[in-house]
C-alpha cells in the first residue's frame, strides 16, 4: 500500500495505526508512507506509526523501483543459497564494486544478529517491547539488504507484534523462537557466502 500521510478526515499515520491495530495473521501488510514533506522526524513518525518505510514526493520510477524491489516478493527464478537469494547479493557487489566491502558488510551484520538476539530475548524477560521494536527493526533493513527475507519477515511480525499494546506475551515468544531457527539458518548461509565473497577476491 502506498500510504499518503495528508489526507482530509483520517490521516495516513492514524489510517496505518488502524490497520495494525486489525491485522491477523503471519503476513502484514507492507504499507509506504508518501508525502510532500520531508522535514526531520517524518520517516520516524511514519515508522512509529506502523509503515514499513517512507518515500518523499516528488517519487521517481527509479525510487518507486527500488521500493518495490525492497518489499516486494522475491522474482521466480531468484538463485538461493539456504536461507538466502544470492541474486540480492550480487546485486550489492555489483552496486558497491568490491567483493571484499560486501564480505565486511556480512561480518558487522553477523556481529550485530548476535547481539539484537540477545537484547530481545532480554527484553522479552522485562517486558520492553519498545526495545523488542526497535531491535526487530533494525535487523529486519540489514536482512533484506543481504537477502535473508525469511528472516527479514519474520523481524517485521515481532515488530509489528511488539507495537501493539496488548501484545500477546505467548506470541513474542513464539516469534522470537522462530527468529533464533531463522537467524541460524541465515548466519550459515551468510558465512558461506562470506567465504566465497573473500576467495573470489584474491
Amino acid at each position: 500500500v502506498l500510504m499518503d500521510w495528508h489526507m482530509p478526515g483520517i490521516d495516513g499515520l492514524e489510517t496505518t495505526r488502524r490497520i495494525r491495530r486489525n491485522e491477523t495473521g503471519d503476513n502484514p501488510m507492507v504499507i509506504i508512507a508518501t508525502t510532500a514533506s520531508a522535514t526531520s522526524g517524518d520517516r520516524e513518525a511514519c515508522l512509529d506509526a506502523g509503515m514499513n518505510d517512507y518515500l518523499a514526493k516528488p517519487i521517481s520510477l527509479t525510487d518507486l523501483g527500488d521500493m518495490i524491489s525492497k518489499w516486494g516478493s522475491e522474482p521466480s527464478g531468484a538463485e538461493s543459497t539456504g536461507s538466502i537469494n544470492d541474486a540480492t547479493i550480487d546485486q550489492l557487489v555489483a552496486d558497491l564494486g568490491d567483493r571484499s566491502v560486501v564480505a565486511t558488510v556480512i561480518s558487522t551484520f553477523l556481529d550485530e544478529l548476535t547481539r539484537h538476539r540477545t537484547v530481545i530475548h532480554e527484553a522479552l524477560g522485562d517486558d520492553d517491547h519498545v526495545t523488542i521494536s526497535r531491535s526487530a527493526h533494525t535487523l529486519k533493513s540489514t536482512a533484506l539488504m543481504l537477502g535473508a527475507t525469511d528472516l527479514a519477515q519474520n523481524c517485521a511480525a515481532l515488530e509489528m507484534a511488539s507495537r501493539t499494546t496488548t501484545a500477546d506475551p505467548g506470541e513474542l515468544q513464539t516469534l522470537a523462537a522462530e527468529l533464533d531457527v531463522m537467524a541460524d539458518s541465515a548466519a550459515t548461509s551468510l558465512t558461506d557466502r562470506r567465504e566465497r565473497l573473500l576467495t573470489d577476491n584474491q
